[in-house]
């Protein structure tokens, strides 16, 4: 296995617009890097230009210290895994996965060994005189993947392979995926649009947005300490709720004035930063909905806590937590809070907001305060 990384690669399809217009990445040894953001992002992009389907426009990208820019696919000792799993339907389990190795001319002996080291790997020795196209999607995603181990490439590369599957496949193979992972020390680039799978299969996940990466992290981090706007709203579901807010006073004590409506002391972690903008410069202030307490009992709340009354909107129960959007005073809100939530539409309800859980940024920029040096 290869570390891979990327020293300001671009790209261009008409040698003047860049749709990767520069990108310094790093996936180390062993290490599954996600490659997440909204369709059209460059996720993909950067995904078959690692692979060398698609030709850099400028960079580098190397495998250890080996620049291989312009080395092909072949040549780079990739293997991919497709979404539609891109498998041969009328061959078996065996010979699908033996494929690669037939090709190359590898002694029959060593093909069955190797075949049978994945397919034990996978759980597919059971199945493995069976045609695939016989096969769930989850048991074929299951081949394509292990056609492509049976190489023993220096990188396996990930492509929305969980799409087409139903909810109970996709968790199960998520599971498997990563534990294969970890088990193999597999490098390994993830591209998916699906936050739930690049933080339950990542060690590291690279947001992107309009070709530029946003953050890379860890994905507790990520969701935890957003760099900026986009990813705090791109990462979380519900995502995060974003409120404009104003600096009241830039001398002690500080205050916040949130949609012109309500005022409150701006948080001991953010003073540092927010004590160098001018009254009256704008901030956001994003919450998360799991972060709010719905019609709070009066006993035992703190005096920093924010107090909205506020009338529902929508109430959607979801189990062990239901969701309801509240329209209040300085806008609407969405908080989420243990079921069941005895709550209709129309109904009044107060929202408790504890200033301790907030995220500042900053409304030009739109990047984190709080990650900010003061």
């Amino acid at each position: 296995m290869k570390e891979v990384r990327l020293e300001n690669v671009t790209k261009s399809y008409d040698g003047v617009t860049l749709a990767i217009p520069g990108i310094n990445l790093v996936c180390a040894r062993g290490e599954m890097l996600a490659l997440l953001g909204p369709s059209g992002c460059g996720k993909s992009t950067t995904l078959k230009m690692i692979a060398g389907i698609e030709p850099i426009s400028d960079g580098a990208i190397f495998f250890d210290d080996t620049d291989v820019s312009d080395l092909d696919t072949a040549s780079r000792n990739v293997a991919m895994v497709f979404e539609d799993y891109a498998l041969y339907p009328h061959l078996s389990v065996f010979d699908n996965i033996a494929f690669p190795l037939s090709i190359r001319g590898k002694p029959k002996a060593e093909i069955t060994e190797r075949v049978e080291r994945v397919m034990k790997l996978l759980g597919l020795r059971e199945i493995s005189g069976e045609q695939v196209q016989q096969l769930s999607g989850g048991a074929q995603q299951r081949v394509s993947i292990g056609r492509a181990l049976v190489r023993e490439p220096d990188l396996i590369m990930f492509d929305e392979p969980l799409s087409h599957l139903d909810s109970d496949q996709k968790v199960q193979l998520r599971t498997e995926i990563k534990r294969l992972q970890q088990t193999s020390k597999l490098t390994s680039v993830l591209v998916t649009h699906d936050q739930n799978e690049a933080i339950s299969m990542a060690d590291r996940i690279a947001v992107m947005d309009k070709g530029v990466l946003q953050q890379v992290d860890t994905p507790s981090a990520i969701y935890n300490q957003p760099a900026n706007i986009f990813v705090a709203s791109f990462i979380g579901e519900p995502p995060m709720n974003l409120l404009d807010g104003s600096l009241v006073s830039a001398r002690n004590p500080l205050r916040i004035r949130l949609a012109g409506q309500c005022e409150f002391p701006a948080g001991e972690q953010v003073l540092p930063q927010l004590a160098q903008r001018i009254e009256g410069a704008g901030v956001v202030i994003g919450i998360r909905p799991e972060h709010m307490r719905v019609n709070p009992p009066q006993a035992g709340l703190s005096a920093s806590m924010l107090l909205l009354d506020g009338c529902v909107y929508a109430h959607e129960p979801g189990g062990d937590s239901d969701v309801v959007t509240v329209d209040t005073d300085i806008g609407r809100i969405v908080a989420e809070a243990p079921a069941p939530l005895m709550l209709a539409a129309g109904d009044s309800v107060q929202l408790g907001l504890e200033p301790t859980h907030f995220h500042y940024f900053c409304k030009d920029t739109g990047r984190n305060l709080l990650l900010e040096a003061p």
